[in-house]
């Protein structure tokens, strides 16, 4: 394994024991840094950026970081906002007349906050079809278009509910170049960027890898490592289409906690959940996902796409950062939430709270746990699919696959209806008994939920996940 790195101690010999099964020798690499404040407690590099080129993963070098850039462009509307160019509580049919009838209910900020109803274009088939190195290049105004013809009809009325949508912030990317009159890169560049001196930090626009930008992979059926295309459609749109690195995401987490860029109303405009129907989740603002990890609150946002992955997550009570960009699809490397979840506790577990001590559960209700288990969504059934054990003593584990990341776990008892899963994410699995109704799980994963059903498979520790890239987080 490659690395480069000066800091010793605990918290580097823990990191290199949470990557050296990410990033082995020979195949693709990561950046990883954690800081408190403007101290960086660890700053290394590891595995490759460039497999064939020889060129190893620095502390400087730049990634594709997808999904992690929708909060740079919920400032820039707050940006044009504040100066009467937007309005994000008005209906987006003032700044996108192309699209079908529901751009009379959608705002912006339904947009911004993933509660527009608007399906997610960023698909398996959508990925098939558009995200080779000899598919079809769609521009941002083609793209749109694409989104009105396939999506004519909501999923569900704007406001009531939550629903990861990329082409939400692709119709927003528009319209903030429309009232800009600036391209997506300039606009970033000139208010934000340059401001906060994120000098690695660009919009992706071209074709072609900037020069010290890590070189995306995926891998194949055989177990190697193939590079992925590099196109308009792999880099995205202001779904995710931002290059930067871990040295300048600090300092984009240290600006807005300082208050740079935004007065301090629209800074807590950013870090307020949307304020969704009673029994809806409330974990999302402008662009961030926001959740208490074990009581200590915490902002964050995975990015994941064709060849890359990463997790910024800011602690701001414990003025702790922690980032991790990678340069492999999802299905190649797992949730790294789960190893940034061991960093974080190192450094600062004595501000978490403890899991909860193990004890024997109900001894009648363990039938109703035991077995084997997997996403009831079939795209995402490869990556989440497990068997739940029981020993002699009652003791419950998960082996299998969460999120892409396997391995074997304790389950600790929280009640009759609520298992902690033993790993530094904040984990749990809730069953509910009510009479008549279908058997299922609900795996709730740091504020996301997924339905989890009986599975049919024998050994869910060996079933790979699917290597495509998701958009999302």
């Amino acid at each position: 394994m490659r690395r480069a790195s000066n800091q010793p101690g605990g918290l580097g010999r823990l990191a290199d024991d949470v990557m050296a099964p990410l990033c082995p020798r020979l195949t693709p690499g990561a950046s990883l840094l954690i800081a408190r404040g403007a101290e960086i407690l660890l700053q290394r590099g590891y595995g490759w950026a460039d497999i064939e080129g020889e060129l190893p993963a620095g502390v400087d070098t730049a990634y594709l970081i997808a999904s992690i850039s929708k909060q740079f462009f919920c400032v820039a509307a707050l940006l044009l906002a504040g100066e009467g160019k937007l309005d994000l509580d008005a209906p987006i049919v003032a700044y996108a007349p192309g699209l079908p009838g529901y751009a009379r209910e959608v705002t912006l900020r339904h947009l911004m906050t993933h509660t527009s109803g608007i399906p997610d274009y960023f698909d398996k088939a959508f990925i098939k079809a558009y995200c080779r190195d000899d598919s079809p290049v769609l521009n941002q105004g083609e793209l749109v278009r694409h989104i009105a013809r396939r999506y004519p009809e909501l999923e569900f009325a704007p406001g009531t509910r939550w629903a990861y949508s990329n082409s939400g912030y692709v119709i927003l990317g528009q319209i903030l170049e429309q009232a800009a009159k600036l391209s997506l890169a300039d606009l970033l560049a000139e208010r934000i960027f340059t401001p906060l001196d994120m000098r690695r930090t660009r919009v992706g626009d071209t074709s072609r890898r900037p020069t010290g930008m890590a070189r995306g992979y995926r891998r194949t059926a055989a177990g190697r490592f193939t590079p992925t295309a590099y196109n308009r459609t792999v880099v995205g749109w202001a779904d995710g289409n931002i290059i930067s690195t871990c040295g300048d995401l600090l300092k984009w987490q240290q600006a807005w906690q300082a208050g740079a860029l935004l007065p301090a109303a629209a800074w807590e405009e950013v870090f307020r959940p949307y304020p969704l129907p009673p029994g809806q989740p409330r974990h999302y603002g402008l662009g961030w996902f926001l959740w208490r990890r074990r009581g200590e609150k915490e902002y964050w946002h995975a990015g994941s796409t064709v060849g890359y992955h990463g997790h910024a997550a800011c602690f701001p009570d414990a003025g702790l950062s922690a980032i991790l960009l990678m340069n492999a699809s999802s299905g190649t490397i797992g949730d790294p939430n789960i190893p940034i979840g061991r960093l974080v506790h190192e450094a600062i577990g004595d501000r978490l709270a403890p899991l909860p001590p193990w004890h024997p559960p109900p001894t009648g209700n363990l039938p109703a746990w035991t077995g084997a288990w997997q996403a009831e969504d079939a795209a995402k059934a490869a990556g989440t699919r497990f068997a739940i054990q029981a020993d002699a003593e009652g003791r419950l584990t998960v082996a299998g696959a969460i999120r892409d990341s396997r391995g074997d776990w304790h389950l600790r008892p929280h009640s009759r209806h609520k298992l902690w899963i033993d790993t530094a994410a904040d984990y749990y699995l809730t069953r509910d008994e009510a009479p008549g109704r279908p058997e299922y799980l609900t795996l709730h994963c740091h504020g996301r939920r997924m339905r989890l059903v009986r599975g049919t498979f024998d050994d869910p520790s060996a079933v790979d996940a699917p290597d495509l890239g998701c958009r999302g987080a």
